[in-house]
């Protein structure tokens, strides 16, 4: 048997593989086609508003808005061009999510290997959640797709060698990513700072120095990316909003006296929406606004009501901080939780709700025990290499550190704000490839 041979195999069954998770999804767009006009974020009518020539403009006030990031309505919006509805978009989303497929085994391929990368790839492929959002409007698809991208790059050489063209593509799709889902903002900050407490241990000021001349293309490209939402706001909000108006909302959204009593302080698997008639989150916004409008009168722009919803918030959780810090506890579980709580269980057969939580309870043992093997691996690097002793510091931890801050930036800014499984969906490419990690061959 020839050297290329185990090669030529994986190379089909990838292809075997890629051509069945198109299929997939395809064949889950067709069915659930009506959810893809449905707009749960607002995403579609801004889209609406792009192409009618009203520009980034609310539905509601018919004012410029700022409230959702742009880059997923600008896709829509870019897609309306070819006629039949939604099936552009489902297939666009077709299209993201087997290229995830694709970028997972190329992530984890160096990492675990052909065959285990192969397998992580797999595991993407068939993933209920990331099936479920390709027939959703929604940014799930899109930013799953930047963040394999961003994993991807960011893995393959060490910083210190990385090309020009690598910095500018790391920038680029930083900046792409930001504008698709805020949250991700949090990821680049860990990873500076893990980088540079490295650089000084091992050189000091001349190591982190060193390191941050390294990353200014990656800045620049980012910030060229978002530079133009930003003029944007200033120009029509008044405001240099670089992110989102929604923050404020979502930051009380998780944290209010309300959801504290109807959530937190109940049983597992209570839901806001099992509250008596009164005190659901309908009841309650409609609650907050009132409170707005008087505060700030009712012609408040969003700058200033998104500054309010903040500012209530971080009052609520100053008046109740041990609730607070229960309820971070809670988000992380809603996070990670491996099947649907509340209404949406309610919307699937218990045969499909136990699958689901059979198949994530199996999938996060696996992550588990593969970063557990990492951990160990990584360790033993170290240990081989002298790690006080070399030019290599880091003991081999720089292959895996990006994956793993990607996990615990995106947990650790949901354990905040609001919190639910939908918002890991962008985690399971990382999540997968830990799992394949449990089965990797150790080294000869």
């Amino acid at each position: 048997m020839s050297a290329t041979t185990p090669l030529r195999s994986v190379t089909w069954c990838l292809i075997g593989l890629l051509m069945t998770a198109l299929g997939l999804r395809l064949a889950v767009v067709q069915q659930l086609l009506p959810q893809l006009a449905e707009d749960r974020d607002g995403y579609i009518a801004l889209a609406n508003s792009i192409v009618e020539g009203r520009g980034y403009s609310s539905a509601e006030t018919g004012r410029p808005t700022a409230y959702r990031p742009p880059l997923y309505p600008l896709l829509v919006a870019a897609l309306k061009v070819f006629p039949d509805g939604s099936w552009p978009l489902g297939v666009a989303q077709a299209l993201l999510g087997t290229a995830t497929v694709w970028l997972t085994w190329r992530l984890g391929r160096p990492l675990v290997g052909a065959w285990p990368g192969l397998f992580a790839a797999g595991l993407v492929a068939v993933d209920p959640l990331l099936l479920l959002y390709t027939a959703q409007a929604m940014t799930e698809t899109l930013f799953t797709f930047l963040a394999a991208a961003l994993l991807t790059v960011t893995r393959t050489k060490d910083p210190a060698s990385w090309t020009v063209r690598r910095q500018w593509a790391v920038g680029v799709l930083l900046g792409l990513a930001g504008l698709c889902r805020p949250t991700v903002w949090a990821w680049p900050v860990l990873v500076v700072v893990w980088r540079l407490s490295i650089a000084w241990r091992s050189r000091g000021w001349h190591g982190s120095l060193e390191l941050l001349s390294r990353t200014w293309r990656i800045a620049i490209a980012a910030m060229v990316v978002v530079l133009p939402w930003l003029v944007r706001n200033i120009a029509v909000l008044g405001s240099p909003v670089a992110t989102t108006t929604h923050g404020g909302y979502t930051l009380l959204l998780a944290n209010n006296p309300v959801v504290y009593r109807e959530e937190v302080q109940q049983p597992w698997g209570v839901t806001w929406e099992d509250a008596p008639a009164g005190r659901r989150q309908s009841d309650w916004y409609a609650e907050v606004l009132r409170e707005k409008d008087a505060d700030l009168g009712a012609g408040a722009d969003e700058i200033a009501s998104d500054r309010w919803m903040a500012a209530r918030a971080r009052r609520h959780i100053r008046d109740e901080p041990l609730t607070f810090l229960r309820a971070m506890g809670l988000r992380v579980r809603r996070l990670w939780n491996v099947a649907p709580l509340g209404a949406a269980a309610s919307a699937y057969p218990p045969w499909i709700r136990t699958v689901v939580g059979a198949w994530y309870s199996l999938l996060f043992l696996a992550a588990f025990a593969g970063s557990l093997r990492v951990a160990r691996s990584v360790r033993d690097t170290a240990r081989s290499e002298g790690q006080d002793n070399t030019s290599d510091p880091e003991g081999g931890s720089r292959w895996w550190a990006p994956l793993f801050l990607l996990l615990v930036s995106v947990t650790l800014v949901h354990s905040v704000y609001w919190s639910n499984a939908r918002m890991r969906a962008p985690l399971m490419p990382a999540v997968c490839v830990l799992a394949a990690a449990a089965f990797r061959r150790p080294p000869a």
